[in-house]
């Protein structure tokens, strides 16, 4: 790359770091020489004579008529010691910028984390496995009785076993209640060292599921015939972490009263809810 094209890099004009140069090089010199030098036109050459020495600081001077009226660059030192201190400003400024702007774009994003309503059982159906194909860090839960039964849904232990096993979460920690029914299941999440904890009380007025520091799903008790459902509530994918403390103690609250079980219980294993929440 030539020296025109670092010149052009910090924003001189094209034919302005020609002319800069070729007078470094040939000294004090007419626009007539220039021009010849260059290969730019003599009236371009004088546009950037005139732009050059408007320059603050200037970069070009013209001598005095001793010289013949001829153009001379000012010395580099003092030109590019100029360039140095306002690259080193915008820097600043840049910097102090970036830092000021972040914290606007913070507040902004923090008043936009909303939380939405969600209704019906496909889309409260949709939304756990989304939330749990994306989880990474942690996945808590506190199941509802439509989903752990009877009638027990296959999917909702398919999917801890995969958060666990597939996509490797740290910690995973679900509330349910052991019956006929979902016991074998129960053992495959025990098996695959996932933190299982019975409840003796089958419903909660409040569902729950957290997933990573940043996403929850709560639904409420909306039906009780035939059976529960809990098919209506509210979530959020992005909330803020003041929002995800409230979450996180309603369930760290609720689950101090549930008992975790150990790996290879059986129903009425007197070991089966002998081990308190740590």
């Amino acid at each position: 790359m030539s020296h025109e094209d670092d010149l052009q890099r910090l924003n001189w004009n094209k034919n302005d770091a020609i002319v800069y140069i070729a007078l470094l090089k040939l000294g004090p010199t007419t626009p007539q020489a220039l021009s010849e030098s260059t290969g730019i036109d003599r009236t371009r050459v004088y546009d950037s004579l005139k732009r050059l020495m408007a320059d603050s600081p200037p970069k070009v001077k013209k001598e005095d008529k001793e010289w013949g009226g001829k153009y001379q660059a000012m010395p580099v030192e003092e030109v590019f010691s100029h360039e140095v201190d306002t690259i080193k400003k915008q820097l600043e400024i840049a910097a102090r910028l970036k830092q000021e702007l972040k914290e606007l774009e913070k507040a902004k994003d923090d008043e936009q984390r909303l939380v939405w309503a969600i209704q019906g059982k496909k889309n409260v159906r949709d939304t756990i496995e989304g939330f749990l194909d994306g989880a990474k860090e942690r996945v808590y839960w506190l199941m509802s009785p439509d989903l752990f039964g009877p009638p027990m849904q296959k999917w909702v232990f398919d999917r801890l076993v995969s958060c666990k096993v597939d996509n490797k979460v740290p910690e995973v920690k679900v509330s349910l209640q052991v019956n006929d029914e979902n016991q074998a299941q129960v053992k495959r999440l025990l098996d695959a060292r996932i933190e299982v904890y019975n409840r003796h009380e089958l419903l909660l007025p409040l569902a729950l599921l957290v997933v990573d520091t940043n996403k929850f799903i709560q639904l409420s008790l909306s039906n009780f015939e035939p059976a529960p459902e809990y098919n209506f509530g509210i979530y959020g994918d992005n909330v803020s972490p003041s929002q995800m403390r409230g979450v996180d103690y309603f369930f760290l609250y609720t689950l101090k009263d549930h008992e975790r079980l150990e790996p290879g219980i059986t129903k009425g294993d007197s070991r089966a809810a002998s081990t308190p929440r740590k």
